[in-house]
């Protein structure tokens, strides 16, 4: 599965992330993510609204279950 997670370094203690499938077009965003237990590229808060705003634009949708799962 084609995916990537983008990472704010410890917020409260937790890592807070960005997991994106460019495959079923999903993504999810928390601390404790299903789809992912490491980070690929670590960015700014800033930088996290501006990529989700544009996944949104695009089509994708959130989940908070495993990628391909409805």
């Amino acid at each position: 599965m084609k995916k990537i997670t983008y990472g704010i370094k410890k917020v409260n203690g937790y890592h807070y992330k960005l997991v994106v499938c460019y495959e079923t077009k999903q993504y999810e965003q928390g601390y404790f993510c299903n789809n992912s237990s490491f980070i690929d590229v670590w960015v700014k808060k800033k930088e996290m609204e501006r990529i989700k705003n544009e996944l949104i634009q695009n089509g994708f949708t959130k989940t908070e279950k495993y990628f391909g799962n409805n």
